[in-house]
């Protein structure tokens, strides 16, 4: 119960910046990952609420820390960029991927995905990330595992096989590739995306740990998982 209060008060928190500040949810996402990622790897990418089937992205090559508004650029499923700043530059992965879940995922307003520190080092362990603490329990049974990374996405069917992955869950763990949240708001998205990268750190940590301890890690059962 607790965690689920403090999910919804920082969402509500989140949905007052966002409203008063349009920028804010990027900046919260930028000050979140700031450290742990390279500038190229960020991407949240909400759809547009006019037009759905198209979406808004980051520029490529300009950093969270100096994103603002009118940076934004507005793309369509193939590409294609219709409106917004003055670098047009895209990042073709930033298509493929989200381009795929949005299409598979009618539900999904926004999707965020970084090379994260610490997502991307616990999707060297090819193992889905087991359920160890109260806070990782927001993830049972809707945290996914795509276990195949064939090369950086520029072409192919890499997005539709990462769409797949995830299904209908908020969260997926990309082998040898990074963390990726999809959700019906960018705030949701985006608190997510942090408490998943903060999850991963915490299992690297405890493996450590129980390694030098010679002590066995202790899981969360099903049912409370559940509850």
């Amino acid at each position: 119960m607790r965690a689920l209060l403090d999910t919804l008060l920082l969402e509500y928190v989140m949905k007052l910046l966002s409203y008063f500040f349009p920028s804010s949810s990027f900046r919260l996402f930028c000050c979140c990952l700031s450290t742990i990622c390279s500038f190229y790897s960020y991407r949240l990418i909400p759809q547009d609420p006019v037009d759905p089937h198209t979406m808004w992205v980051n520029p490529f090559g300009r950093a969270f820390s100096q994103m603002r508004r009118s940076d934004l650029i507005r793309i369509d499923y193939d590409g294609n960029v219709l409106e917004g700043g003055p670098n047009k530059l895209l990042n073709r992965a930033a298509v493929l991927i989200h381009a795929a879940v949005h299409k598979a995922r009618p539900d999904v307003n926004c999707a965020a995905h970084t090379h994260s520190l610490y997502g991307r080092t616990f999707a060297t362990l090819g193992m889905p990330l087991p359920i160890t603490s109260q806070d990782g329990c927001a993830f049972y049974k809707d945290l996914a595992y795509y276990g195949a990374f064939e090369g950086i996405v520029h072409e192919g069917s890499e997005g539709e096989n990462i769409a797949r992955a995830i299904g209908s869950k908020k969260a997926a763990i990309l082998q040898n590739h990074g963390l990726l949240t999809a959700s019906n708001s960018i705030e949701a998205t985006v608190f997510w995306y942090v408490s998943l990268e903060k999850l991963c750190q915490t299992q690297l940590l405890a493996m450590a740990a129980a390694s030098y301890s010679g002590t066995k890690i202790v899981e969360v059962g099903d049912k409370e998982a559940a509850e």
